[in-house]
């Protein structure tokens, strides 16, 4: 897919392992209809790839990473800021990006709990809350990011994980097994393919009682070997 993408543009900034985020500036005279556009490559990955993709386009990377996180699959949506009130602003709070699981409980009780209550709230209260990050999330919620596109595969960022749950109860230690080895190949290719490392392994395990295990290791040499991490687990 990415292979695909560079032949559109060469402003390509890899942000996970199948999201990407494409900067078309100062290219209108090569490609005056956007929309057209992202048709022609959502359609040419189905095609040659075998699978669907959703395409999110505006003029900054928080709200194209938004609009693409709309109704699926297989669409094109557009985020622009004239269109924040009528399409991010009615959507619940935890779809914003940057409100995790321990941001948005907190939101929920000073009665924040659309993407709008939180962009129309008392800044001030927000950043005595949440200190900085409270100033970042009312930015994200306005539409307000001013990143840019990086050109780089090597992605900024503290951890790379996976987790998974299973069906049924793993009660023997060779299932448990594979489905590490399983995880442990995702998060290894993501590891390589964003040009990291690691030196430490985490594994989290919350059994059918709901009971939260949690160990990690230091590892003498950083690795993004899938063995390595594999047996570290």
């Amino acid at each position: 897919m990415h292979q695909i993408l560079e032949e559109y543009t060469p402003n390509i900034q890899r942000f996970s392992v199948d999201e990407s985020f494409l900067d078309f500036s100062n290219m209108e005279n090569l490609y005056s209809d956007y929309m057209i556009l992202a048709e022609a490559i959502k359609e040419r990955i189905k095609r040659e790839l075998g699978f669907t993709v959703n395409i999110g386009i505006s003029n900054n990377k928080l709200l194209a990473k938004v609009a693409s996180d709309f109704k699926k699959p297989d669409r094109v949506h557009t985020l622009f800021p004239n269109e924040i009130k009528e399409k991010m602003w009615p959507l619940p709070v935890e779809d914003l990006f940057m409100v995790g699981r321990a941001t948005a409980p907190k939101l929920h009780n000073i009665n924040i709990n659309t993407i709008g209550d939180l962009a129309n709230y008392d800044i001030d209260i927000l950043k005595n809350k949440f200190k900085s990050h409270g100033q970042v999330i009312y930015n994200y919620a306005n539409g307000i990011d001013d990143s840019e596109v990086r050109k780089s595969n090597y992605v900024e960022m503290k951890g790379i994980g996976n987790s998974t749950t299973m069906a049924f109860d793993v009660e023997d230690k060779e299932t448990a097994h594979k489905v590490l080895l399983s995880l442990c190949e995702t998060v290894a290719m993501r590891l390589r393919d964003s040009r990291n490392c690691c030196n430490v392994v985490s594994v989290s395990i919350r059994v059918s009682d709901l009971i939260f295990y949690s160990r990690q290791k230091k590892l003498i040499v950083q690795t993004d070997s899938t063995r390595k991490i594999y047996e570290t687990a």
